[in-house]
């Protein structure tokens, strides 16, 4: 007897992290190779480093330059379940303010719901071109060019 009456189908859709990877990949050449912008599945020890999401499959976004050893800004975290979306992303706290993204009491943290990859394209680019963001990619890549 087989209990089961349809086929199980995988969703298609892309992983939110492969749908960020793609919207930033012309980021270095917008910032003449100063500056990087890193996606880092985070292990378990980073998991557990408030605001956590309560999400199983976890990242953050960094921001960074070869130049300068051992700087990071951390711009958001984002995770998703094996259901893939909804994703969840917690932003810096800078941005989501100036965005006018509301405090999550329960995680004590900025968050945003995607539902689908659309969202996150919209949500990525308003955080992007957000002044707290332009500011701190301009700072970095004076400096990193001072050291390149």
């Amino acid at each position: 007897m087989n209990i089961f009456e349809t086929a199980f189908e995988e969703p298609e859709v892309d992983f939110p992290n492969s749908v960020i990877q793609n919207s930033i990949q012309d980021f270095e050449k917008a910032t003449q190779s100063l500056v990087s912008l890193v996606i880092a599945e985070m292990d378990d020890m980073m998991r557990m480093s408030p605001p956590r999401l309560p999400t199983t499959f976890q990242y953050k976004i960094l921001l960074t330059s070869q130049y300068i050893k051992g700087y990071s800004f951390e711009v958001m975290r984002f995770g998703y379940d094996v259901t893939i979306y909804p994703a969840t992303f917690k932003i810096e706290s800078d941005i989501a303010k100036e965005l006018n993204i509301d405090l999550d009491p329960l995680h004590d943290c900025y968050t945003v719901t995607c539902d689908n990859e659309q969202e996150i394209v919209e949500m990525i680019k308003k955080v992007f071109n957000s002044v707290k963001f332009k500011k701190t990619v301009g700072g970095l890549m004076k400096i990193a060019r001072t050291k390149a």
